[in-house]
């Protein structure tokens, strides 16, 4: 694996237009900075190898940012 691809989704299914690629990371870490509070998004990752398409989604993951 040369990187991952970290999606962020309005909650539904991966692939659907709301779907963005936020970022590309190394490591397993990362922090979202761009959230609004109390929106809900959904996030999954995609794993990249050198010259190869993305693997197959993860797992979804869905969050909500509470108010301040």
């Amino acid at each position: 694996v040369a990187k991952y691809n970290v999606h962020r989704c309005s909650p539904g299914a991966p692939g659907t237009a709301s779907t963005s690629v936020m970022t590309s990371v190394k490591g397993t870490g990362y922090i979202d900075t761009q959230v609004q509070p109390s929106h809900a998004y959904c996030y999954f990752v995609t794993a990249v190898g050198a010259g190869r398409p993305d693997s197959i989604p993860s797992n979804i993951v869905h969050v909500v940012i509470p108010s301040p």
